[in-house]
């Protein structure tokens, strides 16, 4: 039976980086195909930590739910103010499975440019973050 963490580990290492350049068509598709596979390899190192980093996984999970909570209630007293227009910018960078702090959709979001979090709840949740990924990364073996 093939393991999660054979399937990640296989997944990173099949993964190459889009060399930097001028963009053309040609680039933006190698870019899209590699946000693409670290999406699947986020997702993927979702499982790595519910079955083998659990502590790590509720500990992050926690703060993400808080997150979430603060800014469904700040949408919630936002709402009946009216929608603020402004441009946003796309910007396709070389994301990693790694950077996703919540989930990819969330990273994504342009309707939550510019939201302010409370500076402990980032704290904790960067420092929640950084410490599944280097679990995940000591139980893949890299």
């Amino acid at each position: 039976m093939i393991d999660v963490i054979d399937i990640f580990r296989d997944g990173l290492r099949n993964t190459k980086r889009v060399p930097p350049g001028r963009a053309t068509p040609e680039r933006l598709q190698e870019r899209l195909r590699f946000i693409e596979r670290h999406r699947e390899l986020y997702i993927l190192a979702q499982a790595v930590g519910q079955r083998h980093c659990r502590r790590e996984q509720v500990i992050l999970d926690r703060y993400r739910r808080e997150v979430m909570r603060y800014i469904s209630q700040l949408k919630a007293c936002t709402e009946l103010a009216g929608p603020i227009i402004h441009p946003v910018r796309v910007s396709i960078k070389n994301i990693q499975w790694c950077d996703y702090v919540m989930t990819p959709e969330f990273h994504q979001d342009p309707t939550l440019t510019g939201i302010v979090l409370p500076s402990a709840l980032v704290f904790s949740l960067n420092k929640a973050h950084k410490e599944q990924v280097k679990a995940i990364l000591h139980v893949v073996g890299l």
